[in-house]
């Protein structure tokens, strides 16, 4: 990634990160009600007293997550990066970041700069394309809605929130090249689910 890229790249993940706002703590409260009571926290630790969407897995054992699924026949991961002090009575932001041509998720990893960026205040998940015959068998994304990519992010989706405590008011895609096509197809397609995209050329 060259200079000017690097450059355009940290002003989408600052305007992604301005985005994902307080983390969440989370009251289960009683257990045998099903009743969870949410409220915003900023980094003092003050409650803004409004209530957000916590997933189903707050609560749960992160170690329970499956970051490898079958799609269609296909075999599919992603990589999952967890705060370092991952609590899980507290909803967190979801970030997926999509990686370009030829890439990786943990390519996407190694150069985005999301882990330090958002500190522990999200969990982001990078997925791992599969190749396509049509561009040399390379991987890329398949950004038909009704393709099996979106099939998988679906998945993602469903396993992660299932799992980990996540803010379903809060998830974002970013994305780097092709991966910034696919981001920009979440928004379109997908834009139910996320409450914004940071797509990067």
């Amino acid at each position: 990634m060259n200079n000017r890229t690097q450059r355009l790249y940290g002003v989408g993940i600052i305007t992604l990160m301005l985005s994902i706002g307080c983390t969440t703590k989370v009251d289960l409260g009683d257990s045998d009600s099903g009743d969870a009571d949410t409220s915003q926290t900023d980094s003092n630790g003050d409650s803004s007293g409004e209530t957000t969407a916590a997933s189903e897995g707050c609560g749960q054992d992160p170690t329970d997550v499956a970051t490898t699924m079958n799609i269609g026949g296909e075999d599919r991961s992603f990589v999952l990066a967890l705060p370092e002090t991952y609590d899980n009575d507290q909803a967190y932001p979801l970030i997926f970041a999509w990686h370009g041509l030829g890439g990786s998720g943990s390519l996407a990893q190694y150069y985005f700069g999301l882990e330090a960026a958002a500190g522990n205040d999200a969990i982001i998940a990078y997925p791992n394309a599969l190749p396509r015959a049509d561009s040399g068998g390379e991987t890329g994304w398949e950004l038909s809605p009704y393709g099996y990519d979106f099939e998988f992010f679906d998945a993602m989706v469903d396993e992660l929130t299932g799992h980990l405590c996540i803010d379903e008011g809060r998830i974002f895609s970013t994305g780097h090249s092709f991966g910034g096509y696919m981001s920009n197809a979440m928004g379109c397609y997908r834009g139910g689910i996320h409450n914004a995209i940071a797509p990067v050329a």
